[in-house]
């Protein structure tokens, strides 16, 4: 269920990055750091 989610809301960072670039990378980094939490 998180992984669905995990890629559910990387769809929307790369969406939203699409419309925002410098939030858009900001949000990648947000998920990246979020990713790192969930796989320790």
């Amino acid at each position: 269920m998180k992984a669905i989610e995990l890629i559910e809301k990387r769809i929307k960072e790369l969406e939203d990055m699409t419309r925002l670039s410098l939030e858009g990378k900001g949000r990648l980094k947000e998920l990246k750091a979020l990713r790192r939490e969930l796989t320790k």
